[in-house]
């Protein structure tokens, strides 16, 4: 009887663990994105509008 509680709660335990992951957190200002997921890995992205003439620089 007591392993079987055991067993259980162990599985009910296994189960509910994808339930208590947290969602990722996102941010976004003007052309820039930062996206942050339940591992702590961060990512930054940012865009900008293709111009027609390329310019150089140096």
């Amino acid at each position: 009887m007591k392993k079987e509680l055991w067993r259980g709660v162990l599985a009910l335990a296994v189960l509910s663990l994808p339930a208590l992951a947290k969602t990722g957190v996102s941010f976004s200002h003007k052309d820039w994105e930062v996206v942050c997921d339940n591992t702590l890995t961060c990512r930054a992205a940012g865009y900008s509008v293709k111009k027609e003439k390329a310019v150089r620089c140096c």
